[in-house]
């Protein structure tokens, strides 16, 4: 997947997630402004196996 793509992806899925968080007992207003996603080393290239 592209970075665009999963940047994408998170957006929605972090959306709905925070839409599904209502409570009428809490006041609050939460939206997703921004997500960026830059590439990194593989994590199983970071460890170390003795």
């Amino acid at each position: 997947m592209k970075p665009e793509q999963v940047q994408a992806q998170l957006t929605r899925v972090l959306s709905e997630a925070i839409a599904e968080l209502r409570d009428p007992r809490v006041p609050m207003i939460v939206t997703v402004e921004r997500v960026t996603v830059t590439p990194t080393t593989p994590w199983h290239a970071c460890m170390s196996v003795p």
